[in-house]
């Protein structure tokens, strides 16, 4: 399959890949899950962790807070450029504040 064909998804997973054969030491992700069906999100967020548990250090930008704060240590939360929140990704995903604003819960 050339590359051209595949989905933007896919093409960006395929970026991941051609990177992480590189063996870096951190790894920056712009919206990893971003156009991926559910299934590959969960994929994504996986690949993530496995990567961490190898000693990869990882920082994610992500608009899927569920996803991202899920596999995450450190949760920071921006508004408008500014910092609003950060701390412990738990204790950002289940914040009040942050779960109705911009986690649609409450």
């Amino acid at each position: 399959m050339l590359t051209g064909n595949m989905s933007g998804g896919e093409q960006h997973i395929l970026e991941t890949a051609m990177v992480l054969e590189t063996a870096p030491k951190r790894l920056l992700l712009d919206e990893p899950s971003l156009g991926l069906s559910p299934g590959n999100q969960e994929q994504v967020f996986a690949t993530i962790t496995e990567l961490r548990g190898r000693g990869l250090t990882v920082l994610v930008v992500e608009h899927n807070a569920h996803g991202a704060l899920g596999i995450s240590d450190i949760g920071i939360v921006m508004e408008l450029g500014r910092l609003f929140a950060m701390g412990p990704a738990q204790e950002i995903l289940y914040d009040p504040r942050i779960s109705v604003a911009y986690l649609g819960w409450g």
